[in-house]
């Protein structure tokens, strides 16, 4: 899972700004953290879809195929 890794890395960067810049007062810091927080939860929600999906499959295909119109 290159993608969850990368973003992880992305976020894990953010919270080092963070601590870099809250010692020097600079005002970005807030909203980098923010983002990180936010990029770390919209992982565990994707993690916790797939674990769900793979607890249950037959509950989350029939919802995908409620979905679809084109009847494959």
């Amino acid at each position: 899972m290159a993608g969850g890794d990368s973003l992880v890395m992305v976020a894990y960067y953010g919270f080092y700004y963070f601590s870099y810049t809250a010692e020097q007062g600079k005002g970005v810091s807030g909203c980098v953290l923010a983002i990180s927080v936010c990029v770390l939860l919209g992982i565990a929600f994707i993690f916790v879809n797939n674990m769900t999906l793979m607890e249950s499959p037959s509950a989350g295909w029939r919802c995908i195929a409620l979905i679809r119109t084109d009847g494959i």
